[in-house]
């Protein structure tokens, strides 16, 4: 081998290494920020779970179930204190000692990733923090590092021969031993790597073909060396036209097709003294990467199907227009905070228009789970509540009882009922309902009805009686207005962090009493969305107005 041939290969050896280090690199910052979120989402996930333990002071069983989720969650050790940091729950895994795995750890192969999240307690009234979970889990990735390290080895030793060759001829005979060498050695590591190697000289032949990849194509590296890129154009992930691409000085990447595999193929232009004298390319195999995004566009394409089938259902038992009802205007209005919500408002007439029952609730969360409990809420409300029924008090106790038992743990429906006579322009009512009804006097008085019994389904029948809820009635004047709203609108935040709160509201309507049921329900929106900076609300709302005339 002369000087010449000598340090052309060298200059391929740098390139090709290059290539593999950028490889190698990527997959190594993917890794990495992989483990970093996961031990930070298991930290969150068992901090939830730690919750009820925590509540509860119950250190024993905390203590164990610290053990369990330990070996579970491959974590060093958990720590879980209360909201001052004082001392809850602690376990720590024996430390490995083996010497290999110690150096390995000093040398920064094996680190340890380190993460805390708070812990919160949930209840009607939202969530408390509770305590701090802190873990530590090893995260490491020996083998990469070697391939990497390895592979940064050859450039140095590369760079070295190049330098060396050109400085002092005399050792031409141990450069080209020592370039053989790092042949070997870099064939090792491209064999061994799921990657396909190879350079092209200038009329399209192969001089280099190497790496794991080819087996994916049932190929070797004898079947593709000497042939040029157009006898090879259907065995290789490759063809003339990114082969020119390059030839001409561009470097880029490309996905190709062969024998049902996909790879992604990176084209640079091999120069030696400013001249193009080949192309060098690596191919990495995508076929994986492809199908998986394949998956969640299928995914993401039945969720969206089955959102709008439930959004349909959802959409079936609520009111689209105001009912009549003689000597009373009544507008409404509902707005959730995805295509499909909790909020559930429901009109039950009669066909002399004397009189109408209205239902105004809130499910607990929002979004697709919620508009299932609307569901279900709604068929216990029919079967049970009407415009002739006697005590609505004990309506809801009956309801109550077969909400607690068909809703999931912790989940319940915030709700008014009322039922308004015409005849004698009077209300009945029952509230179970986080939010008050407000009642706007025509002599301007405004009366709050802010007491009741607690929301249906969130506690279960032994906690309750029949006195747990308590019906009021009183009569309606002419120009006397009723307002129902629900705490999603309550809760809506400026860009500036600031809740629109409650007293804010019931100002917005009395300034508004002028209008009529519907405009106002339509302008109390408009401020909600002006009051939001036109950020997206982040709950469900809702509101309702009963006007006397």
């Amino acid at each position: 081998m002369n000087t010449q041939n000598s340090n052309n290969y060298v200059k391929f050896l740098c390139l090709l290494s290059t290539a593999a280090l950028i490889l190698f690199g990527v997959y190594i910052l993917i890794h990495e920020s992989r483990s970093t979120y996961s031990a930070g989402h298991d930290t969150e996930h068992y901090g939830e779970l730690f919750s009820s333990y925590l509540w509860n002071i119950d250190e024993d069983t905390a203590q164990k179930y610290a053990a369990v989720i330990a070996t579970e969650g491959k974590f060093i050790s958990i720590c879980v204190t209360h909201p001052d940091h004082s001392h809850f729950v602690e376990y720590s895994n024996p430390a490995k000692a083996e010497e290999i795995r110690e150096f390995f750890r000093s040398t920064g192969l094996i680190r340890n990733i380190e993460s805390a999240n708070l812990i919160y307690h949930h209840n009607h009234d939202g969530k408390q923090v509770i305590g701090n979970i802190t873990t530590i889990r090893e995260n490491s990735n020996i083998y990469t590092y070697i391939y990497i390290s390895l592979t940064l080895l050859l450039i140095i030793s590369s760079i070295t021969l190049v330098r060396v060759g050109r400085s002092n001829k005399e050792h031409q005979k141990h450069l080209e031993n020592d370039l053989s060498e790092n042949r070997e050695r870099l064939q090792t590591v491209v064999s061994t790597s799921p990657v396909i190697a190879f350079s092209l000289d200038r009329q399209g032949k192969f001089t280099v073909c190497e790496g794991m990849g080819l087996n994916k194509l049932h190929q070797k590296p004898l079947n593709i060396i000497g042939k040029s890129i157009e006898t090879v154009h259907r065995e290789m992930p490759t063809n003339v036209g990114d082969f020119l691409r390059a030839l001409k000085g561009e470097s880029f990447s490309e996905i190709r097709t062969t024998e049902d595999r996909s790879f992604e193929t990176w084209y640079s232009p091999m120069r030696e003294d400013d001249n193009i004298v080949g192309v060098i390319g690596v191919s990495t195999d995508v076929t994986a990467a492809i199908q998986a995004m394949d998956s969640l566009r299928d995914y993401k394409r039945s969720q969206a199907k089955e959102l709008q089938i439930a959004q349909s259902a959802h959409q079936a038992f609520l009111p689209t227009k105001a009912p009549l009802l003689e000597g009373f205007e009544i507008g409404f209005l509902s707005k959730p905070s995805t295509s499909i919500g909790g909020d559930y408002i429901h009109f039950d007439t009669c066909s002399d228009q004397q009189s109408l029952g209205v239902t105004f609730s809130e499910m607990s969360g929002h979004g697709v789970s919620s508009a299932l409990l609307a569901s279900i809420f709604h068929t216990q409300l029919v079967e049970n509540l009407n415009i002739s029924t006697k005590s609505i008090a004990k309506a809801f106790y009956e309801i109550n009882l077969r909400v607690h038992d068909l809703f999931p743990e912790g989940r319940f429906a915030s709700t008014f009922h009322t039922i308004i006579d015409a005849g004698s322009s009077s209300m009945r009512y029952v509230k179970a309902a986080r939010e008050p009804a407000i009642l706007y006097r025509n002599d301007g008085a405004t009366e709050v009805f802010d007491k009741g019994g607690p929301a249906l389904g969130l506690l279960p029948s032994e906690l309750l009686n029949k006195k747990s809820y308590t019906e009021h009635s009183l009569p309606l004047y002419s120009g006397d207005t009723l307002f129902l709203y629900s705490d999603g609108l309550v809760e809506v935040e400026s860009l500036a962090g600031k809740t629109l709160g409650r007293k804010n509201i019931i100002q917005w309507v009395q300034d508004e009493l002028k209008l009529s049921p519907q405009e106002i329900a339509d302008s109390i929106f408009r401020k909600v969305v002006s009051h939001s900076g036109g950020e997206d609300i982040v709950d469900d709302v809702s509101v309702l107005i009963i006007r006397k005339i």
